[in-house]
């Protein structure tokens, strides 16, 4: 289960009673956990930009070098050396090899950024809706009975437990 599923519960269970009793606290809690779950996701995000950058770069310079072979491979040919021309097909075929393994990087790392990216899409939005429920009036109902102190006691004690088991799965 994803920290957003894991969050998704968590809210639905939790959230609109201890809003009712604590909602600044509440709303910061939860609007600094789903920040710093931003930050790292953009982190990652600024990661994997570079590796990317790095891997077309790689690619770009390695085509160079299999035009190179290409090319000597065919020189060798016509000059009749055809053991040359082997050995420097071999290095060619090597080479391609080499661009198909980090082109399939390269694949991975943009899939992972575009997942990334989906996932800072995800978090703004829960931060924006996060900061929207702070500024809706609260419904008129009746309010709960009050908690004597053992009752607050542990409810606050579950929601630090939930909270740190959040923490874990991030």
């Amino acid at each position: 289960m994803g920290f957003f599923e894991e969050l998704e519960d968590f809210l639905s269970a939790r959230l609109d009673d201890y809003l009712a009793k604590n909602p600044e606290l509440a709303q910061q809690v939860l609007a600094e956990q789903i920040q710093e779950h931003l930050t790292d996701t953009n982190t990652q995000i600024q990661g994997l930009q570079t590796e990317q950058t790095r891997l077309e770069t790689e690619i770009l310079q390695l085509a160079e070098d299999i035009k190179r072979w290409h090319q000597r491979v065919e020189l060798a040919r016509q000059a009749g050396e055809h053991d040359l021309a082997g050995r420097a097909q071999e290095r060619e075929e090597q080479l391609l090899r080499n661009g198909s393994q980090l082109w399939g990087q390269m694949t991975g790392v943009k899939t992972r950024l575009a997942q990334s990216e989906m996932l800072r899409e995800q978090l703004q939005a829960k931060l924006q809706e996060l900061s929207q429920s702070v500024s809706r009036p609260e419904p008129s109902a009746t309010s709960p009975p009050p908690l004597d102190d053992l009752d607050e006691t542990f409810e606050q004690w579950e929601m630090n437990q939930e909270l740190e088991r959040l923490k874990r799965n991030l």
